[in-house]
């Protein structure tokens, strides 16, 4: 995982990590905020690592059985699996190096097998 903050999902401004003091817990929390629109995280973490990924995980549409996609989650689309990424307004299957523009609705998020310990 980078620690290098992504660009502003909503202006494409610089990203920040900024820093407080949760006087209850005597220890410092981290929130990340867009330098020119302003917009942030919503919440406080506990480390800069994670206020770092809850920055960069982008959320890119639903499937097709209203799983939640993000960016980089693995998928199927037509018989092919890759990874997806968010291009301008379109999604993107990126597989073995090659991209593919396709649509939302044919998208199936492959799901991590559930831990049953």
């Amino acid at each position: 995982m980078s620690n290098e903050l992504l660009p502003c999902p909503f202006c494409g401004g610089e990203g920040r990590i900024m820093t407080a003091l949760d006087h209850h817990a005597k220890a410092m929390r981290f929130c990340t905020t867009c330098t020119s629109c302003r917009a942030d995280m919503y919440h406080w973490v506990n480390t800069e690592a994670e206020a770092i990924a809850a920055w960069n995980r982008r959320y890119v549409c639903l499937d097709k059985n209203g799983d939640k996609v993000f960016a980089g989650d693995q998928v199927k689309c037509c018989g092919a699996e890759g990874s997806i990424v968010r291009f301008g307004c379109g999604h993107v299957l990126e597989r073995d190096g090659t991209i593919y523009q396709i649509l939302s609705g044919e998208i199936e998020l492959i799901k991590e097998p559930e831990d049953d310990n």
